[in-house]
């Protein structure tokens, strides 16, 4: 089993909540997509050592989408009701952090291909 098919719904997750604030601010880029994704691996991180987080210097929007990523990925490290921990398993701060980098490494990759919101405009199509 590869690490996508294991951790679909985290992936999922975390992209839904990109494309939700995307929807709501079509000037959104690919740009301020990753600089949320970075400051969730980061903030993670910081979670993981036990030191402080310290994310600073987002703009509206990428506040906004890290805020909602990182609501997302509490929901999933907390999961204690045992109808969605039977569906869900709680993850380890450590799977979040791979998580949120094999997001990026995607949204690095379809940046890449052109265009400021190729990434956004692709999962756009994969989450309804």
């Amino acid at each position: 089993m590869t690490f996508i098919d294991e951790y679909l719904d985290v992936l999922y997750g975390i992209e839904s909540q990109i494309v939700a604030v995307y929807r709501r601010n079509p000037v959104m880029t690919d740009y301020m997509a990753m600089r949320a994704l970075e400051a969730a691996i980061e903030h993670y991180t910081a979670k993981e050592r036990g030191r402080p987080s310290r994310v600073s210097g987002l703009r509206d929007i990428e506040t906004e989408v890290f805020q909602r990523i990182v609501a997302a990925c509490d929901t999933r490290l907390k999961r204690t009701d045992h109808e969605t921990a039977e569906k869900h398993k709680p993850l380890t701060v450590q799977e979040v952090i791979l998580s949120l980098k094999k997001v990026l490494r995607s949204a690095q990759f379809w940046e890449k291909q052109g265009g400021r919101q190729n990434y956004l405009q692709y999962i756009s199509i994969m989450v309804p």
